[in-house]
């Protein structure tokens, strides 16, 4: 069984490289990119359906190269790892691996985020948006239908991260114990 793979996306090289590393030593296959357009080009060439986990910083700055720009209106440096998510699921050939958006925002700031993005592709689908009337609630809706989890860095220390990465291919139907 080949080893569960993540794409990691932040622009600060050294929470990149802390993190990846406690990744990569507990077994873990990690693609690491430092800028928006490097992660949208992933997805663009249909690389993006390799990934069992996709890691996301949430203020991340916006994509640079031309052309990327058509995919995006405005970027908001307070929501663009949202911005992102939302290229990244337009991009994707295939439906998008359970996502883990990460920040220094706190996790009630991230959840707002994430809950807009999920109404923006309920819309997209004309799906109905799930009724959630606090935190917890919005928390186990991202998970259930919108494949999303959000983590405080602070809360969320290299050494920390491979549990958390676990946690999330396990309730996702894909464990690391399962695939190495």
């Amino acid at each position: 069984m080949r080893a569960p793979s993540v794409l990691f996306v932040d622009d600060e090289l050294d929470i990149l490289t802390d993190h990846v590393r406690k990744l990569e030593d507990a077994g873990l296959v990690v693609t690491q990119r430092r800028t928006t357009d490097e992660a949208v080009a992933d997805f663009v060439t249909n690389r993006g359906r390799n990934y069992d986990l996709v890691i996301l910083d949430m203020m991340i700055p916006a994509p640079e190269g031309e052309p990327y720009h058509s995919l995006y209106d405005a970027w908001d440096s307070m929501r663009s790892g949202g911005q992102l998510l939302e290229i990244l699921r337009q991009q994707s050939r295939e439906p998008l691996p359970p996502v883990l958006l990460l920040s220094n925002l706190r996790d009630d700031e991230m959840l707002t985020e994430a809950w807009d993005r999920y109404e923006m592709w309920c819309a997209s689908l004309d799906r109905p948006v799930a009724s959630a009337s606090n935190d917890q609630m919005m928390a186990q809706v991202l998970r259930s239908q919108f494949g999303t989890w959000v983590r405080e860095k602070r809360r969320t220390p290299p050494w920390h991260l491979p549990v958390v990465v676990k946690e999330i291919l396990q309730a996702s139907g894909n464990s690391i114990e399962s695939r190495t």
